[in-house]
């Protein structure tokens, strides 16, 4: 599926619930905003898009604030989070265009759970450096989105919720090809799959 129908389809599956998603992402932005613990709750976040698409209902606060699977989840943000800053800070930002390109799948994926955090990453920069067109232009699109989303503040929360869900539908449609590229590289999924 191309860049632009995966937010098409994402903005139906956002709509049809966006109270729900309004109210899930605004509490996670504000956890975020003031006291930075938001960002332990992405891939909670991202599991809730997975929720609304697999099983057509909306997000709920109590999956965005589950600590059922924080260790797996702060591995995660550490994978994405420490390249980000550290290289995007001593670099410019070029880089961080870079690391957020190359992990674009990583939190969907470890949503999904049938990888660790460290094969995931592997997983979504391998991905990513296979398709780094498709990548690209999803990451644009993404980022017009919040740039619309913040020039209308009240709209960041359907912004966020639109990001996940599109990255959701993104893994979706390209878990077959997620799954032989771990196969070619020898990653096995958890639970020995």
């Amino acid at each position: 599926m191309e860049p632009l129908e995966l937010y098409k389809r994402a903005w139906s599956v956002v709509s049809r619930d966006l109270v729900s998603w309004f109210v899930v992402a605004f509490a996670w932005f504000c956890s975020l905003l003031l006291c930075g613990l938001g960002v332990i709750f992405t891939v909670n976040l991202t599991r809730e898009a997975r929720a609304a698409v697999e099983e057509g209902r909306g997000p709920s606060l109590g999956g965005l604030f589950s600590t059922a699977n924080l260790g797996t989840d702060i591995l995660a943000l550490l994978i994405f989070i420490l390249p980000f800053w550290v290289l995007g800070a001593s670099t410019g930002g070029l880089v961080s265009l870079l690391v957020g390109l190359a992990f674009q799948l990583l939190f969907p994926i470890v949503a999904d759970g049938r990888y660790a955090p460290i094969d995931a990453a592997k997983l979504s920069v391998k991905h990513a450096m296979a398709h780094w067109q498709h990548h690209l232009i999803f990451l644009a699109i993404g980022y017009a989105v919040g740039v619309v989303g913040g020039i209308f503040f009240v709209t960041i929360p359907a912004a966020v919720a639109l990001r996940e869900v599109a990255q959701w539908l993104l893994l979706a449609d390209r878990k077959g090809e997620i799954d032989a590229l771990a196969q070619e590289a020898g990653i096995r999924q958890l639970g020995g799959a």
